[in-house]
């Protein structure tokens, strides 16, 4: 099972080394994107779709409500047992792209995925609380630390993560803490 999280440490830049200053406000913009989208990360519904046999699933999970035994039992006709992180491919940086661009987004991360046997096979849609937004993403059999590596390699502000608790919103390309969303019943 992967570790609890920690709050990492960070050493300083040895004397007379300090990152050059794009490094910083690149690091800064990203920021101040997340900080702006945070509250519609924190009202996100997931929307998994599945399959068990020829009989296609689907569970709604609203994360600002606690997690109840019958999610826990969805997950599991799902075979997402255990933990589990819901990345997208979509919209890199917070930036919203073109249908063309997310779709090849998508294209290329479902290869990753297919080749790196991660892919779960189940769809999970974030939705904003509205419904008038949606991102297509997937549900990966990853530790949190490979899945992490795997939403930055895709340009990702965050990501979300299942430790069987519930879900932790992790900051991926932010800086910031992960924090924990919904806890089970």
């Amino acid at each position: 099972m992967d570790q609890p999280f920690v709050k990492p440490t960070t050493t300083p830049p040895a004397t007379g080394q300090t990152p050059p200053p794009s490094v910083n406000a690149d690091q800064a913009q990203l920021d101040v994107q997340f900080a702006g989208l945070l509250p519609h990360y924190r009202a996100t519904q997931l929307i998994f779709n599945g399959r068990r046999g020829r009989q296609i699933l689907q569970h709604r999970i609203d994360l600002t409500q606690p997690l109840s035994i019958h999610d826990i039992k969805a997950f599991n006709v799902m075979n997402l047992k255990g933990a589990f992180a819901v990345i997208t491919a979509l919209n890199p940086r917070g930036q919203t792209q073109s249908d063309e661009a997310n779709n090849a987004a998508n294209a290329e991360l479902e290869k990753h995925l297919g080749v790196n046997e991660l892919w779960s096979e189940v769809a999970v849609d974030g939705m904003s609380a509205d419904l008038a937004h949606r991102e297509a993403g997937h549900a990966i059999l990853a530790p949190r630390k490979q899945a992490k590596r795997l939403a930055a390699k895709f340009g990702q502000l965050a990501m979300y993560f299942f430790d069987e608790q519930g879900f932790w919103l992790v900051p991926v390309l932010a800086t910031g803490e992960p924090e924990l969303l919904n806890a089970r019943f």
